[in-house]
Order: C-alpha cells, then sequence, then structure tokens
C-alpha cells in the first residue's frame, strides 16, 4: 500500500482572491476624501496667518501734528508819539506826546540849530519855567564827514575829567545806521548822556540831561527809544 505524504500546511499556497470594484471605489474615495480635507486645512491655515499679519502690521493713529509757536509782536511804544521832521537839516525824531518841542536858531557860530524836548512834568519848582529833565538835539557845522576823525582808538583815552566834561564811559553805536559815539558823563550843567554823529558836515548831539545822575538813569529808556526812532532823511 502506497505510503500517503501529508503535505506541511505551512508549505500550503493559497491563492488569495482579488479585490472587488467596489472595495477599490472605497479605497480611492477615501484618499480624495483626505485631499480635499488637507486643501481645507492648507487654506484655513493661510487664511488664518494672513488675518494674524494684519493684526500685527495695522498703523497705529496718526501722530497729532504739534502747533508752531507764534511770535508774539513786541508793541511799540512809540505808536502814539508825536514826530518831529526838520527838511533843512534833513532828520527827524518822535518823542512823548506830552512833551514839548522847542526850536533854536543860531547863526555864524558852530552851533547852527537844535531843538530842546521838554518833560513838562519835570519843571524845577525853585528855577520855573526851567525843566529838570531835558532832552534835546544840538547842530554843529564840521569838516568831518565821519565821527570817526572826531574820535580815535582806543576809546579810552577819553575817559576821566576833560576840558568841559567829566567822562565816565564811551562807547560806539549807531544812529540810524551811521556809526556814533555814546557817552556818559557830569559837567556844570548837569548829567548827561549823549550820543554824537555826523551827516553830510553835521555833527549831531542827542542828549539828556538831568540835575542828578538818578534822574538821568531813571529817563535812559526815554531816550533809547527817542534814538530808536531818529531818522536821517537823506
Amino acid at each position: 500500500m502506497p505510503e500517503e505524504i501529508e503535505a506541511n500546511p505551512e508549505e500550503t499556497i493559497k491563492e488569495q482572491p482579488k479585490a472587488g470594484l467596489l472595495e477599490k471605489l472605497r479605497i480611492h474615495k477615501g484618499k480624495i476624501l483626505g485631499g480635499v480635507l488637507g486643501i481645507f486645512v492648507f487654506a484655513g491655515a493661510v487664511f488664518g496667518a494672513y488675518k494674524f499679519g494684519q493684526r500685527q502690521v495695522q498703523p497705529g493713529p496718526w501722530p497729532t501734528p504739534t502747533p508752531k509757536a507764534v511770535a508774539t509782536p513786541t508793541p511799540d511804544e512809540t505808536a502814539n508819539w508825536k514826530t518831529y521832521t526838520n527838511t533843512k537839516y534833513g532828520y527827524s525824531i518822535k518823542y512823548p506826546p506830552d512833551f514839548e518841542i522847542k526850536e533854536a536858531e543860531i547863526a555864524n557860530t558852530p552851533l547852527i540849530g537844535g531843538v530842546s524836548i521838554l518833560d513838562p512834568k519835570a519843571r524845577d519848582e525853585k528855577i520855573a519855567p526851567k525843566y529838570r529833565l531835558l532832552f534835546g538835539i544840538s547842530l554843529y557845522r564840521t569838516e568831518n564827514e565821519a565821527i570817526e576823525e572826531i574820535y580815535k582808538e582806543p576809546l579810552s583815552q577819553y575817559l576821566g575829567q576833560k576840558e568841559f566834561a567829566n567822562i565816565g564811559t564811551i562807547a560806539w553805536v549807531e544812529l540810524d545806521g551811521k556809526r556814533a559815539v555814546r557817552t556818559t558823563g557830569s559837567s556844570t550843567g548837569g548829567f548827561f548822556d549823549r550820543v554824537e554823529a555826523i551827516n553830510k558836515e553835521i555833527k549831531f548831539n542827542i542828549e539828556e540831561t538831568a540835575f542828578t545822575e538818578e534822574e538821568r538813569e531813571a529817563n535812559k529808556q526815554t531816550l533809547n527809544l527817542m534814538l530808536s526812532t531818529f531818522r536821517f532823511l537823506e
């Protein structure tokens, strides 16, 4: 009797059944759904990043411009002053409205003319009608064309006691654009503050005189304002 040989179960090869059409459709459907889902996830991530970026770069409010400071114009203290004009000698000057002005004309001397500008509130009661405070302009003929021909450097050489006055201070200044000399001091007539300039062979002395040094200094501002309004007409 022939010997039966048993097949080894491990060596038995079984044919696997082929996947059906429905199974293939199921697999492809899963892949398609997964791809669509991935697209939506990606798009959502991009949109979220875009919105986040918008929030990050949102411009802040525009800064409010700082208003520029506007300079307040300085009031003109001489706006209501009177004006004296002398066409013969070519000058004009303003003076306080309550002051009085008196002209003087002197012929055939170096002093050719001038004016006194008087403060009626400052009369000397003992020597009426003289005035304690006097502003004046004196005009002198001169062969010099500039004040530098009269006053030489150094100006300090003119300080101290001179022939007619004791000079306390001296300095170069300007009078309507022309170089001038300003001196303060005292003389037999009192205390003075004087500016000297030359125009067209006429020397102009514009000064304040007072009985005391304190009176002179108290009225220095008035003299300064008058000097600021002085004009040569040509």
